[in-house]
């Protein structure tokens, strides 16, 4: 179940366009999903993620969006798949810190499997 991520523009135009064939997503979303979490409450838009759906975010929920990012990099566990999964993140951030950025009116879209 791969995940791809889409910064696009409103007539369909794609910026950029990544996917996550490592399926380090999958195993970050089971940080957010976890029910044991007490961060759970805290995400405003990343819980509406699903792995099997589409997602857009416009450039006016960077913010939000970006600060859930924060906070799920905060909650990588260290181990083997730490660096893999804060590059990811980082990707993440770096795509919405753009989309927020631009002057156009940019998306950034979560393509489920």
């Amino acid at each position: 179940m791969a995940i791809g991520f889409v910064l696009c523009s409103w007539d369909g135009a794609v910026e950029v366009e990544t996917y996550d064939d490592s399926f380090v997503f999958v195993r970050l979303m089971d940080l957010l999903y976890d029910p044991k979490s007490r961060h759970s409450a805290e995400f405003k838009l990343l819980k509406y993620v699903d792995l099997h759906e589409f997602v857009r975010f416009n450039a006016r929920q960077m913010p939000d969006l970006i600060a859930d990012l924060e906070l799920l990099k905060s909650l990588v566990p260290p181990g083997r798949h730490h660096d893999e999964e804060v590059s990811t993140l980082d990707r993440l951030i770096h795509l919405a810190e753009r989309c927020r950025e631009d002057r156009r009116e940019l998306f950034l879209d979560f393509i489920g499997d």
